[in-house]
């Protein structure tokens, strides 16, 4: 039977429990960033209500807090692209200072354009801070509206 030299055995044994220790530290590195990533915020927005299905600019925007933890200082800024206007409306209402997990918040755009057809792009963009307002981050969403069948317009989230 072959045995490990004398001279090899205190080298193979520091190199077994380095093995190990690493091991073990990536192990608990992966187990807390699997965990965190869980506990980061996330928002996401979606059409809301249309208060006047025969105008576009009549529609309001939800965005709630799909995340575990809450997220501060949320507010909207509307894109709108309908041709020839491009108009861009930032904060018209106050940002809500703490919105919730799993609460919602509905806005509309703040902007009438009498005429102008109904073929229109939305880009909806929420701006929110976490966690207590350290980090300022957003989230964004298109949405492309269209006139169906029924004469009624729709909007719908563009897919990425």
């Amino acid at each position: 039977m072959l045995r490990t030299p004398q001279f090899l055995r205190a080298p193979l044994a520091l190199a077994y429990r380095h093995a190990k220790i690493t091991s073990l530290l990536i192990a608990l590195l992966s187990f807390f960033l699997g965990t965190a990533t869980n506990w980061l915020p996330s928002v996401q927005i979606d059409t809301g209500p249309n208060i006047d299905n025969s105008s576009i600019f009549g529609t309001e925007f939800r965005y709630w807090n799909s995340g575990r933890i809450p997220v501060y200082n949320a507010e909207m800024v509307c894109r709108v692209d309908a041709k020839p206007i491009i108009y861009i409306a930032g904060n018209h209402r106050k940002p809500v200072d703490k919105l919730s997990p799993r609460h919602s918040v509905e806005r509309d755009c703040g902007v009438t354009f009498p005429g102008i057809s109904a073929h229109a792009k939305f880009s909806i963009r929420v701006y929110y801070s976490w966690p207590m307002n350290l980090h300022r981050t957003w989230v964004e969403q298109t949405f492309s509206s269209f006139v169906n069948q029924d004469g009624k317009v729709i909007i719908a989230a563009d897919s990425e």
